[in-house]
């Protein structure tokens, strides 16, 4: 894997370098967007998946999130997106799992006539009733390939460093090699998504170190019907953590299963309702991340 790292360095080094002086040239193309949203939202069984803490109580709550991008192409084939997006959940009488994530991202990617190159950098800092719980800073390189305006291929590697607060010994880093395929309807409206992952996280403890592949499937479709657009997208991941050192005299294995479905009605140019459910299962030998849930929200947004 830090072979391939050192490969899409170089290329990415490479090509930016090659660049010729008028594909510098400015292309004035610049877009903001954002949307505000809140909700309403039904979890089975609260838990932290960072600390496999399946509490076994359900609650209802309130979700707040906000978001604003920045889509700017400053020259040719060169493109630029920087984001900013928070989100807070509370539950009703189960304050210590209120939640609150503020996520910055950055991408900056060059668009050749054979292939697009590109790097991404993301930084969270989430909480845990009202407390800092973990930092993280996310670093991922990319090349990809569109062909006939339907198909898409995308090869990523990604690394994320976790800083835990209190908890130094799950302070880790994650490598993860990916791929996604695409595949578009002919009208745009649709398309197929396969996501294939291989990833290996270290942590200060060799407890918590894992390794493992990841698998995701994606179906997506909008329409218009009554002069109002809609979409619906369907979606299925499947992990396996294998850990690398016992514990409790017994090796530990966790496969996780989620299922997804996602509706949004856009009611006007501005306004959209959505609604979400969600099923997860954890089988895992560690009886804390065992678990099932469901969620369920509906939530109204505000777009511009």
């Amino acid at each position: 894997m830090r072979t391939l790292h050192y490969i899409l360095c170089l290329q990415l080094v490479s090509l930016f370098g090659s660049v010729r002086a008028e594909a510098l040239e400015p292309s004035e193309q610049t877009k903001v967007t954002g949307y505000m949203s809140y909700g309403q939202s039904y979890n089975s069984n609260l838990k932290t998946a960072e600390l496999d803490n399946a509490s076994g109580r359900s609650a209802s709550g309130q979700e707040l999130e906000a978001q604003l991008a920045l889509h700017w192409t400053p020259a040719q084939q060169w493109t630029l997106d920087l984001g900013y997006r928070h989100q807070q959940n509370s539950w009703q009488d189960n304050s210590d799992f209120n939640t609150s994530l503020g996520l910055w991202s950055a991408d900056l990617s060059y668009q050749a006539k054979w292939l697009t190159l590109g790097s991404s950098y993301h930084k969270a800092d989430a909480s845990l009733a009202s407390e800092d719980l973990l930092s993280l800073d996310q670093y991922s390189l990319y090349m990809a390939k569109l062909w006939l305006q339907r198909y898409y291929l995308r090869l990523s590697l990604t690394q994320t460093d976790k800083d835990f607060t209190v908890l130094d010994d799950r302070d880790a880093k994650l490598q993860q090699l990916r791929s996604d395929f695409f595949a578009f309807s002919t009208d745009q409206q649709g398309f197929m998504q396969l996501g294939l992952a291989y990833q290996d996280e270290q942590t200060e403890s060799e407890l918590f170190d894992f390794r493992g592949p990841l698998i995701q499937l994606k179906a997506s479709q909008q329409w218009r019907w009554f002069e109002q657009d809609h979409k619906v997208q369907f979606g299925w991941q499947w992990q396996h953590k294998d850990y690398q050192i016992a514990a409790d005299a017994e090796k530990r294995q966790d496969r996780i299963q989620s299922w997804l479905m996602n509706w949004q009605w856009q009611l006007n140019n501005y306004l959209a309702l959505t609604a979400q459910l969600e099923h997860q299962n954890s089988a895992s030998s560690l009886p804390s991340a065992d678990y099932s849930q469901n969620l369920a929200g509906m939530a109204l947004r505000l777009s511009f």
